[in-house]
């Protein structure tokens, strides 16, 4: 499957907002570091932007924060997902991605 340069765009313009989204709530103004995964996802909903990372602090948890537009709205609507399971991580990352799939918005 071929993306078309209008979808690169749109995915390029998501993640820059949510990027400015993110310096703005909490300071760092950085979407990437140190084992975060960013990506652009296809859901349902629209085109979202999806970040996932493990802590290893006291407690590994594993992070799964997915940034819907609002259509009509120019917001997003952050989906935030967390596990303190370290074993079953690859499982819960499963689970959170289908919870996030089932986003739809009423017309």
């Amino acid at each position: 499957m071929r993306t078309s340069l209008a979808e690169v765009r749109s995915s390029l313009l998501a993640i820059a907002q949510v990027s400015r989204a993110i310096e703005y709530s909490s300071g760092t103004g950085s979407l990437g570091g140190e084992g975060r995964q960013v990506r652009v996802a296809d859901l349902p909903a629209g085109t979202a932007v999806r970040m996932l990372w493990r802590t290893a602090s006291e407690i590994e948890a594993t992070t799964l924060e997915v940034f819907v537009p609002v259509p009509r709205d120019g917001g997003w609507l952050l989906l935030s997902f967390s596990a303190p399971l370290g074993p079953l991580a690859p499982a819960m990352i499963k689970l959170f991605d289908a919870i996030a799939a089932t986003l739809r918005w009423d017309q």
